[in-house]
């Protein structure tokens, strides 16, 4: 079938056509009104006049001819893959033309194997219909991820996934320190390591695979500014005290000594202080305090438990928490940690709901507020054995993670590639319209559901930590984490590409040669030229 393929919009092009019709028919009526012209010598006039018209007119409409051809299928390999791999999927697939990327000149319906791939090779596929098949070694991280700024105390988690062909450890340590580790069996698994990001400025850490370092998990982490707690109890005891201390050392703020009945806690709440931070028992739960700190985005910890399932149901009525408890032992408290014990019970794992400490704490998020049950039993006497450094270490642990947000919130997914687009979103009460990022603005916008949070793109032109707002950091890689940049390239290619078809049948369009054209547009010219030249 012949179609055209009009320059312009329809009524523009219908415009042009009539205007050719009508200089054709002024040329018919004027060659049929030359008397002095024989009829053989009209009719080659007129021919000549017809075929250089209709060849500008090809010029003009470019006409095509659409052919109906089978869809090519094809399976196309990385430079890595094995070609007796290759044929296996190839016969698994059952598609019979396989072709190393380095060759394929094709379209239709390609089978992407493998992820060795660069812009070049994939600049190949465009206009073909393609489904990806990763096909990944022993040991090679898929995909990874973890948040490039963080609070100080806040904790950081790494996902990812990975194709283990054996038992494997994967471990993230710091220095000689394991901070966590996963055992994996054989197949393509997903992970979750996790560790709180103490140090603040620039971390790195060590991501391993049994043993061996795979790459550098870096991040940037804030300082945090000191916040204001309270200590809401009806008797004081030497945890409470032993705690207060401890806070005091830290630079945090105290609003007052520990008062000895619920009634003077609930009249100090009407002093005006603003209080971030509450640590109290179940008894507190109904007091008006309480209720107005989780509307107000505060955070709240509960301790010393006695009847520990009825108080957890009162908590969940008072605070609309959903905290639920398994029971683990009959015969008394279980350990958590060396010196450490727990209430005999573990919190059920839920979406919304953090927990540690083998499940003996647990907090969750109501909003901006964040409300946390510790069933650990005393803590005091390590710290009274000499080790502060493991006493600070349990309550940081604890207490860091349901610090309330202060300031300017960033998200920032890592790795960040060089050349390579990322998102950066910030969470703040005076939302800002454009960031510096290494010398770069960065234009943000805000969102239509929250007006305080902008998100920005920003593709990083040079590799390793850069400034972000003057005060933050950003790790740029260059080289780490190999496969992970590759995948996330086809990714993004694939974005762009149309979806794999159903249909058997290819339209193949094959338009006339230009070259054609133009030369018949000269060869009738010159005879137009020549013809009244000729037996004058």
């Amino acid at each position: 079938m012949i179609n055209f393929e009009f320059p312009f919009d329809e009524g523009w092009s219908v415009l042009l056509l009539l205007l050719m019709a009508v200089i054709l028919a002024l040329q018919v009526m004027w060659v049929l009104n030359t008397k002095r012209l024989s009829t053989p010598r009209k009719l080659i006039r007129l021919g000549l006049n017809v075929i250089f018209l209709l060849s500008i007119a090809l010029l003009i409409f470019a006409p095509y001819i659409e052919k109906e051809t089978p869809r090519q299928q094809a399976l196309v390999y990385a430079p890595n893959i094995p070609q007796d791999l290759a044929q296996q999927y190839s016969d698994s697939l059952k598609i019979e033309t396989l072709v190393p990327i380095e060759d394929f000149k094709g379209k239709g319906d390609v089978y992407l194997l493998g992820h060795d791939f660069d812009a070049k090779d994939l600049a190949k596929l465009y206009g073909s219909s393609v489904q990806w098949r990763g096909a990944y070694e022993n040991g090679v991280f898929s995909h990874l991820e973890w948040e490039g700024i963080l609070r100080q105390g806040q904790r950081q988690y790494v996902r990812g996934n990975i194709v283990v062909a054996e038992d494997t450890e994967i471990s993230i340590h710091m220095g000689d320190d394991m901070l966590d580790s996963i055992q994996l069996i054989l197949g393509d698994k997903s992970f979750q390591l996790q560790f709180l990001a103490k140090a603040t400025g620039r971390n790195e850490v060590s991501l391993r695979v049994n043993g061996e370092e795979k790459g550098l998990v870096r991040y940037f982490a804030l300082p945090n500014a000191p916040i204001h707690y309270k200590l809401l109890f009806s008797y004081p005891d030497m945890e409470n005290r032993r705690l207060a201390e401890w806070l005091g050392t830290q630079g945090q703020n105290l609003s007052s000594s520990i008062q000895t009945s619920a009634e003077a806690q609930q009249l100090a709440e009407t002093s005006g202080e603003e209080i971030q931070f509450y640590i109290t028992e179940p008894s507190m739960a109904n007091t008006a305090a309480l209720s107005e700190a989780v509307e107000e985005g505060a955070s709240i910890l509960f301790t010393n438990f006695e009847n520990t399932e009825a108080q957890i149901l009162q908590i969940n009525r008072a605070l609309g928490t959903g905290f639920q408890l398994s029971r683990v032992s009959q015969e008394g408290n279980r350990q958590v940690g060396s010196n450490l014990t727990s209430l005999p019970f573990r919190f059920a794992e839920k979406p919304n709901q953090w927990e540690f400490y083998d499940g003996a704490v647990a907090y969750q998020e109501l909003g901006g507020a964040k409300v946390g049950i510790s069933l650990l039993e005393n803590t005091f006497p390590i710290a009274f054995q000499g080790d502060t450094v493991r006493y600070g270490e349990i309550w940081s642990q604890i207490l860091d993670p349901m610090r309330p947000i202060e300031g300017d919130y960033y998200s920032l997914k890592q790795p960040v590639f060089e050349g390579f687009a990322t998102e950066i979103e910030v969470n703040s009460s005076n939302p800002k319209n454009r960031l510096i990022a290494d010398e770069d603005t960065v234009f943000m916008a805000s969102l239509p559901i929250n007006s305080f949070i902008t998100k920005g793109k920003w593709i990083p032109a040079g590799n390793g930590w850069v400034t972000l707002s003057d005060s933050l950091e950003i790790y740029i890689h260059a080289n780490e984490f190999k496969e992970v940049h590759q995948n996330q390239l086809i990714s993004h290619f694939l974005r762009s590409q149309p979806p794999l078809r159903g249909t058997e049948i290819l339209t193949e369009k094959k338009p006339l040669s230009y070259w054609w054209i133009l030369g018949l547009i000269v060869v009738s010219a010159s005879m137009l030229w020549v013809e009244p030249r000729v037996n004058k």
